[in-house]
């Protein structure tokens, strides 16, 4: 019995041999391989397809070795409506102006010449910065990128225009642009250039300063008489006129000119020309403000009836240009206030009012006339001709005016025109040095050479 048991046990052991083996072990040699499937087409060698192409993974960035640059804020800077701005740099006190030719003209840095290369209009945006208006070439002051060391250049409108306009030390402003943060630099013998704005507090960034003057010093000075250009061009004034509407050919280059219609007597064929040259010198860009009417209510002058000057107004108006009134012997007199309000009644448009003043050495006294004038009409001022006289001077009684006491006069009274933002151009009339009234406020002697009062009215404002 017991040997029959193992022969049993020997017998289960060896068919679980055989089942683990049928189940994945070595092939049994002694059991026959399987058919092979029947196939009519040959059978094709198997090939493995290739591993996807695979895209290397971009390097990571590459951190910026130079910070972002930042700036301390001041107080934004508040331009005047329609009044340019000579730009002076501190503490030098050269003018930024631009080289030509335009459109890739550099800034520079140089002597201030008063010229349309040296005035910039500064215009805000909604977003609080400016751009910064070249009056020569009518451009765009900008930077080419955000790198340290690019040039300032002019062009059309592009991001690198943007500027913000900031309070410094000392009545001055820094120019910083919007998009490098970066601000303009006067670098001595290369130019200007944007560089990372250095602390307030570091004497190094007094090359970052700019002192920005109101460009409203004019020359009015008639071009009847011989080397009439040189004389303005002496003045180095921003703008000039010369009671008269026609542009002369050799009017001194960078210099605006502000064209006057003397008076009115009718639509004449000379006037209707007048009216259509000057139409066309607008869109050329040639002149921008027209002046309206000398003294109209003075017979020896204009001699104008308030009827004939309104009659005369919308032909002014249609030539586009910004408009003066007319300037009467007293800007507050019977005639200028009919004049005025006939305008306001009737829709006619004057932007500015033109003043004339011949008082005495109060300088303050002349800024509340023009206050008062302001106030009355409701709009900005031009001072047109302004000077101290002695109306009561004779051969035998001379003019009480010395030329010391003018030039104190003007050195108070230049400042408070600038400052004042009801006006937005001046003019000094310049007597002949022979004037029993008004000698002493000559700018030029009888050889057309500048006294000294015209040298003190050309450095204005330096």
């Amino acid at each position: 019995m017991r040997s029959a048991r193992l022969v049993s046990l020997l017998a289960v052991v060896a068919g679980l041999v055989a089942l683990a083996s049928a189940c994945g072990g070595e092939p049994d040699p002694s059991t026959p391989a399987p058919p092979e499937p029947a196939s009519s087409a040959p059978t094709a060698t198997a090939t493995a397809p290739p591993p996807p192409a695979t895209t290397a993974p971009p390097p990571p960035p590459v951190p910026s070795t130079e910070p972002t640059p930042t700036y301390e804020d001041g107080a934004a800077f508040v331009p005047q409506a329609h009044v340019p701005y000579v730009v002076m740099q501190v503490p030098e006190r050269l003018a930024l102006e631009m080289e030509s030719p335009a459109p890739a003209a550099r800034a520079r840095a140089a002597a201030k010449s008063g010229g349309s290369a040296q005035l910039f209009t500064f215009t805000a945006a909604a977003d609080g910065t400016f751009t910064i208006r070249n009056g020569a070439s009518g451009l765009l002051l900008q930077t080419g990128g955000t790198a340290a060391g690019l040039p300032a250049l002019q062009g059309a409108a592009d991001p690198g225009a943007a500027f913000h306009v900031l309070a410094a030390p000392g009545d001055t402003f820094r120019l910083i642009n919007a998009r490098s943060r970066r601000c303009l630099t006067q670098v001595p013998g290369v130019g200007i250039e944007q560089r990372t704005c250095a602390p307030l507090s570091d004497p190094a960034g007094a090359s970052q300063r700019f002192t920005l003057w109101p460009a409203k010093k004019g020359a009015a000075l008639t071009t009847k008489n011989p080397g009439w250009e040189a004389k303005v061009s002496s003045l180095e004034p921003s703008w000039h006129y010369s009671w008269s509407a026609v542009l002369q050919p050799t009017r001194p280059q960078g210099v605006p000119f502000a064209p006057m219609i003397w008076g009115y007597y009718g639509p004449t064929p000379t006037f209707q020309e007048t009216i259509a040259t000057l139409t066309q010198q607008r869109a050329q860009g040639f002149v921008t403000e027209l002046l309206g009417l000398n003294e109209p209510d003075g017979v020896d002058q204009a001699n104008v009836s308030v009827a004939r000057a309104l009659e005369a107004w919308p032909a002014f108006e249609s030539t586009g240009l910004r408009l003066g009134s007319p300037a009467p012997v007293n800007p507050t007199n019977a005639w200028m206030r009919e004049f005025m309000t006939a305008v306001d009644a009737q829709g006619l448009r004057v932007d500015f009012v033109t003043v004339h003043w011949y008082g005495g050495l109060n300088a303050d006294s002349l800024l509340n006339v023009l206050q008062s004038v302001h106030t009355l009409y409701g709009r900005p001022v031009w001072l047109t001709e302004f000077a101290p006289a002695d109306w009561a001077a004779t051969p035998e009684r001379p003019n009480r005016y010395t030329p010391a006491d003018i030039e104190a006069f003007m050195r108070r009274a230049l400042p408070l025109l600038d400052a004042a933002p009801f006006v937005e151009r001046y003019s000094w009339f310049s007597f002949a040095p022979s004037s029993l009234p008004g000698g002493p406020a000559a700018l030029f002697d009888d050889d057309g050479n500048l006294t000294p009062l015209g040298q003190v009215y050309q450095r204005h404002p330096l």
